[in-house]
């Protein structure tokens, strides 16, 4: 459950120092798959330095963090060095790499494997099946919707990220782009639309696009009945500085308003299996 002190905690992680961006975990004890995609989210928009110092280095979170790949997809998306690979294997829970994707055609490679990992893991046809399916339908918005629109400074970027719960049999997935959020992308269609809740509410609904002619739409619906009603799952997304949960009808709950966030989107779904 989100949580405002946490996300003061978490945004309070990157500091600067002289020319140095520092990296302070010491006073971490958990990161959900949310609040990374966040924390990659905040850290590439916001600074731009090529060197970085981890703080708290031995504690479990940056180990997990190392594990996942992330300092390696920051590097990365930062054009600074990273940590570079290590293993994805875990006793706790399988954990699948974070990964950053500039094009579609990237991601749409990436898929292909994510499909044999969900398989060797044990989930069925039909749950594989819709997971990648709902992905594709996810990122596919964050590519078709921005195509444009990319801010200048990072330019088109999608960041993923699926834990594995084998105890619980549960998936947690983010996906984070940095984009220009619900309501612009749905203003020009939608001239009425007062705010990002309402926007992120309006997506979620059949026949909603941004396209000219409103033709299109359906990625977002897909997503959201495929999570309530194949998958048993969760919903949230963030848009720009609102964060709202998702009911299986579509409507939404307020999190959090007036986030430091000016754009972006961050889709996160867990599954039961």
């Amino acid at each position: 459950m989100f949580n405002m002190e946490r996300m003061k905690r978490l945004l309070a992680i990157p500091s600067v120092s002289e020319d140095e961006l520092r990296l302070d975990f010491s006073k971490i004890e958990f990161l959900s798959v949310f609040e990374i995609t966040e924390l990659f989210f905040h850290i590439v928009a916001n600074h731009e330095f090529g060197r970085y110092k981890i703080i708290g280095e031995n504690n479990e979170v940056v180990t997990y963090l190392q594990r996942i790949n992330f300092f390696y997809a920051l590097g990365n998306a930062m054009t600074i060095p990273g940590t570079g690979k290590s293993s994805q294997t875990g006793e706790q829970a399988r954990l699948i790499e974070m990964e950053a994707f500039q094009y579609k055609p990237e991601f749409e490679t990436a898929s292909k494997r994510l499909y044999a990992i969900f398989q060797q893991i044990g989930l069925s046809q039909e749950t594989t099946s819709l997971i990648g399916a709902s992905l594709s339908e996810v990122a596919d918005n964050s590519f078709l919707h921005n195509l444009g629109k990319w801010p200048s400074k990072v330019g088109p970027l999608v960041a993923t990220l699926i834990q594995q719960y084998p105890q619980k049999k549960e998936l947690s997935i983010s996906l984070c782009d940095f984009g220009v959020g619900f309501l612009r992308t749905l203003k020009s269609n939608y001239p009425k639309l007062p705010n990002e809740q309402a926007a992120i509410e309006l997506a979620l609904q059949p026949n909603t696009t941004s396209r000219a002619g409103h033709r299109g739409g359906n990625g977002l619906y897909f997503l959201r009945k495929s999570v309530f009603n194949g998958l048993r799952g969760a919903l949230s997304i963030r848009s720009s500085d609102t964060l709202a949960q998702i009911d299986p009808n579509g409507k939404t709950r307020l999190l959090a308003s007036g986030l430091p966030f000016s754009f972006g989107t961050n889709v996160e779904f867990g599954i039961k299996y």
